[in-house]
Order: structure tokens, then C-alpha cells, then sequence
């Protein structure tokens, strides 16, 4: 196991689009769509259209909340409100953010700290990614997670071509498999706050002892 508790927070520029969805709207409004779906997407096309700033990437979340009421509508399409009913979880939130946009019922009861609309991480639920990218220790919460060693794979891969060539065969004489483990990063985002607490702890220790 690694931790790593050195890190520069850096806070992502994220912004929300609508566009995307908005755009398959209209194409569906023109390609033979039934005539219900025609209504409910008119009236959600006609609603963006008559407000520019949902047109728009949107950084500021108070534009959001204006338009509640519409977004629900909109993200309805993906998420039908018997799924909320059901006790199905799912949540919409900003890319690099913990903070959402939208949420099931159930959902923000287990993972929303309340009166707001962040989720609880890692204190409710932990979260840990597969690829061990340069922005997973400049997120908040820093973000645990696996490494593949995609660039010894690389290596690996490289050196096992120069054999055969070296060798002069062009064909694989003999199968030939090289396991690397995947190295697991633990960082914020899966660590209770005691083991925070120990590790700052224990990098303490380490650091007065040098």
C-alpha cells in the first residue's frame, strides 16, 4: 500500500453544458419522435432558448438553482423519476468536484452532507480510480487509485519485439506472459478520517527523524 499526503490543491475550472443533451433533443424533435415527445422536447428546447445563459457552459451553480425546476425536466430524460421512486442511486455532478447537481432520492439521504450538495467522501462512501492520472493528487478530496504500470507494460512489450528480432524469428516460437501488479495508491478519497490521522501522523515520525 502508498500513500502520498504531498500534494498542491489545484481547483479544475469546471463548468456545466447542456448543450450536448439539448442537441440530441432537437435532432430526436425532427427524426420521427412520437407525439408526446415531441411536446415534452419542444417545451424544453423553447424553454433554453429563451434563456441564453443555459446555453452556455455554466460556472456559477446559482444559475442552476434558478432553473431547478427545468433541469429536473431535462435530466428526467436520463434518469426517469420512477428510477428516484424506486430507491435506484445515481447522481449528475461537475467533472473533478464532489459536488452535485442532481441526485435520487436515496442517493442524497446516504451520501449528501446535509444542507448541502456535496458528497460525503470518504466518510459515506469511498471512491478510487484505475489509471493513476497526474490530477488524482490535485483534486480535494485527493483521489486513491490503481495503477496499471501502463508505461512498463510498454517496456516490457518493447523488449520481448527486440528478442524476436534479435533472434531473427518471425514468428513467436514459444508463448511468453510477464504479470506486472497493478500498484494501488491510497489517498483521501477512500481514507476514513482516523487513518488521515495516522498517516499525517506517522509522515511526522518519519520527517523528525531524518
Amino acid at each position: 500500500m502508498q500513500t502520498n499526503s504531498n500534494y498542491t490543491p489545484v481547483h479544475y475550472q469546471s463548468k456545466v453544458s447542456f448543450q450536448p443533451l439539448l442537441a440530441v433533443l432537437n435532432r430526436a424533435l425532427h427524426h420521427g419522435s412520437s407525439d408526446g415527445v415531441k411536446k415534452l422536447y419542444s417545451g424544453i428546447l423553447e424553454y433554453a432558448n429563451n434563456h441564453s445563459e443555459l446555453q452556455n457552459p455554466i460556472e456559477d451553480l446559482a444559475i442552476l438553482e434558478t432553473h431547478r425546476e427545468w433541469m429536473e425536466m431535462l435530466l428526467s430524460i436520463i434518469f426517469p423519476p420512477t428510477a428516484s421512486e424506486h430507491e435506484m442511486l445515481f447522481s449528475v455532478s461537475l467533472p473533478f468536484s464532489y459536488t452535485t447537481i442532481y441526485t435520487s432520492r436515496l442517493f442524497n439521504m446516504l451520501f449528501i452532507e446535509p444542507g448541502t450538495k456535496n458528497i460525503k467522501i470518504p466518510e459515506e462512501i469511498g471512491i478510487i480510480g484505475f489509471a493513476n492520472e497526474d490530477f488524482d493528487e490535485h483534486i480535494s478530496p485527493t483521489l486513491s487509485s490503481i495503477d496499471q504500470q501502463t508505461v512498463q507494460m510498454g517496456r516490457e512489450a518493447f523488449k520481448m519485439l527486440l528478442g524476436l528480432i534479435g533472434g531473427g524469428n518471425t514468428k513467436v516460437s514459444q508463448q511468453q506472459k510477464i504479470i506486472l501488479e497493478p500498484i494501488p495508491f491510497f489517498r483521501e478519497s477512500s481514507l476514513k478520517s482516523h487513518e488521515k490521522k495516522s498517516n499525517a501522523e506517522k509522515q511526522l515520525v518519519e520527517t523528525g527523524s531524518h
